[in-house]
């Protein structure tokens, strides 16, 4: 469900913050992204930050190994 990918855990971080710290496949993050927008709060899946500020893009762009993901 959709709703999951907002879920934040005790450090404020998500399943797509998850994914790129991770360096999850591209296809991965692309469709948890795409889900998000089924999410009827409409809420911005990448604006979501970490307890430390992090964002979905801070985490891609210090951690993916695949720039595509960026």
């Amino acid at each position: 469900m959709a709703y999951q990918n907002f879920y934040q855990n005790q450090d404020g971080v998500t399943a797509i913050i998850n994914a790129c710290s991770l360096s999850a496949p591209l296809e991965l993050v692309q469709l948890m992204i795409a889900k998000a927008t089924l999410d009827w709060r409409k809420r911005c899946l990448l604006a979501i930050a970490t307890y430390a500020r992090w964002t979905v893009l801070h985490c891609a762009a210090r951690c993916h190994v695949d720039p595509a993901v960026l």
